[in-house]
């Protein structure tokens, strides 16, 4: 066991102290950690390459000190190509080398890596400053990747007071007693606005001096219950606007109110503007109110008891007859042999047209034919079917797919083809056409 003591006055050179006497000397009431002053002393930034560079600041450790009045740039190593690594930024204290240096410790390849443990020993003593996250296959270092460790105490830590020690430990408990103390009741003055949480105590018993409040509040809800519901006998009765009445005459009355209750939750109120659904919705099988919406959307069956109004069928007839596009009139003649001529055309894919119409009249000569078809578009294609009706003749059955082709629907010369989306239908003028009128609807 030695004992040692200094500093004194040197006589003929018997007093000799070397710097790790003053290092145990000043360790002794300054602690370990980074100081705080500049605001980012010592943090660790990313320079979007494979370095970092840790800023303008000072360290001390074990009574010695560092100072860094420049950014110091530290390496870090190409990344591997399938698993991840955690490096760590340290201030190390090299007792051998006798000195503190920034350095990388390289972590371990893996595809859950964990950072490499801090040296804390007789050879050296290390303040972890940061990690760095290197991902597999990296090749720069982005500020997301890097986990600042300075202001935690079992890493780090800061060097905020002249007080050897744990100073973080220390704030952290003031911080525990600000948060206490707000909710704790002076010793005198009025507890008028204190919350009390208790639960009701589970038989009845009197409260006594020296109870909790929380004990006394649930042995008073228990009391209070148990006389509401006639379990604890009250011996005076009760008076009130002028009626005189025991508990167990007020029980009686209790129930006799309830079951009246019982009986009109059954009936229809004589305000029939009522938001309760218990006097009966209508359904498909019973009678009953309904509610009245505006609403288009609204899936409720008959179960629901909601009726449309005319406003919402207004809105469902005006949605209905925006999809459909307006149908298409065109009315006139042509003169003997003109040729083939295009009298309506329209986009099938824009206007979906369901239904044609074609009438011609040719006079005393052949009279008036008829073309009734139906009309679809599926893959590109236009198909359609329908029944060729003249004066004299047997009805036809036509059913086609048009190509690009004019194609004849009758032996009156009446065409339709299709060119990309748009279906023509044409006339050629091979008999007197006196009139001729189509509709597509």
């Amino acid at each position: 066991m030695t004992v040692k003591s200094g500093f004194f006055n040197s006589i003929g050179g018997d007093r000799k102290y070397d710097a790790a006497r003053f290092a145990e000397y000043f360790g002794s009431f300054i602690g370990n950690g980074i100081f705080p002053e500049p605001e980012n002393s010592l943090k660790v930034i990313a320079n979007n390459d494979m370095t970092v560079a840790v800023q303008v600041g000072k360290a001390w450790i074990n009574g010695y000190f560092l100072v860094n009045d420049d950014n110091y740039i530290l390496t870090i190593e190409n990344a591997d190509g399938t698993l991840n690594r955690i490096d760590r930024i340290v201030a190390r204290y090299d007792v051998i080398d006798r000195e503190i240096r920034l350095e990388v410790k390289k972590g371990t390849f893996s595809s859950s890596p964990v950072a490499p443990d801090i040296q804390r020993d007789s050879d050296s003593y290390e303040l972890a400053l940061a990690d760095v996250y290197i991902n597999a296959g990296a090749t720069s270092i982005i500020h997301a990747n890097i986990t600042d460790l300075r202001n935690n105490s079992d890493y780090c830590g800061i060097v905020d007071s002249l007080i050897a020690g744990n100073v973080n430990l220390l704030s952290d408990r003031i911080d525990a007693i600000d948060i206490v103390l707000p909710n704790k009741l002076e010793k005198t003055g009025e507890g008028k606005d204190i919350t009390v949480t208790f639960t009701e105590a589970a038989i009845e018993a009197d409260i006594a001096s020296g109870e909790k409040l929380s004990v006394m509040f649930g042995k008073i809800l228990k009391k209070f219950k148990n006389i509401i519901s006639g379990t604890t006998a009250v011996g005076k009765a009760i008076t009130l606007n002028g009626l005189t009445a025991t508990i167990a005459e007020l029980n009686f009355v209790k129930g006799v109110t309830s079951a009246i209750q019982t009986q009109l939750n059954s009936k229809a109120p004589t305000n029939h503007a009522s938001t309760g659904t218990s006097y009966g919705v209508g359904t498909a099988a019973n009678y009953g109110h309904v509610k009245l919406s505006d609403a288009t959307n609204n899936a409720s069956g008959v179960s629901g008891g909601i009726a449309a109004t005319p406003l919402a069928i207004k809105n469902v007839n005006e949605k209905i007859d925006s999809k459909n596009p307006a149908p298409l009139r065109v009315t006139g003649n042509l003169p003997i042999n003109a040729p083939i001529t295009d009298i309506v055309n329209f986009d099938i894919v824009a206007n979906p047209y369901k239904r044609i119409i074609i009438c011609t009249d040719t006079g005393a000569s052949y009279g008036k034919h008829f073309i009734f078809l139906d009309i679809s578009y599926v893959s590109d294609t236009v198909i359609v079917v329908g029944t060729y009706e003249g004066s004299s003749s047997i009805p036809s059955y036509i059913r086609m797919s048009l190509t690009t082709s004019n194609q004849s629907l009758s032996y009156q010369e009446i065409y339709m083809r299709k060119s990309g989306n748009r279906v023509y239908i044409a006339i050629k003028g091979d008999v007197s056409v006196k009139e001729y009128a189509v509709d597509v609807i």
